[in-house]
């Protein structure tokens, strides 16, 4: 399976505090801008303690992050974008494909929060080319021009993969 990171700031429809209004934990960092979210997170959370300290890391960062399903991801695969901010806060999305099971869709999740925490690490990125930048110094360039791999990524999705089968026996 191939995961992919986005770089790109992109600008969401003005309805993104209203809908964010309704998501998971709306007084934290990491929110949920689905129902389907906010279930995977949750269920996810009982089972798996590397992702409690990726969300642990998230919320003592400057990041609000937005996780959602969306079906214009490819199948198998998620991603992550910087898509804004300002001197005081980053946003960050990550969408997810909603066709993908749970057993693959649990992992994805652990995968892109660690894209997430590596990005809260980094406090200069506040920007594509400064993102660009920080994933050409830790990771590899994935599939597409700006779509980019990391081993830590790689290794918390798998890591969240054996903690829930682990969970399941």
């Amino acid at each position: 399976m191939r995961r992919l990171l986005s770089v790109g700031l992109v600008f969401l429809p003005s309805q993104l505090p209203a809908i964010a209004g309704d998501s998971w934990h709306e007084d934290r960092r990491l929110r949920t801008l689905d129902r389907d979210s906010a279930h995977l997170l949750d269920e996810t959370l009982r089972h798996s303690p590397t992702l409690q300290r990726l969300v642990d890391e998230i919320e003592s960062s400057d990041l609000l992050v937005y996780v959602r399903m969306t079906p214009g991801v490819r199948q198998y695969t998620a991603n992550t974008r910087l898509i804004g901010g300002n001197a005081r806060t980053r946003v960050v999305l990550v969408s997810l494909n909603p066709f993908a099971i749970w057993w693959d869709l649990a992992p994805l999740l652990g995968h892109e929060l660690e894209h997430v925490v590596e990005i809260a690490r980094a406090t200069n990125v506040r920007d594509a080319d400064a993102m660009r930048a920080l994933y050409q110094k830790i990771g590899w360039r994935s599939d597409g021009a700006d779509a980019y791999e990391t081993q830590a990524a790689l290794d918390a999705g798998v890591r969240v993969r054996i903690e829930l089968m682990e969970g399941a026996g």
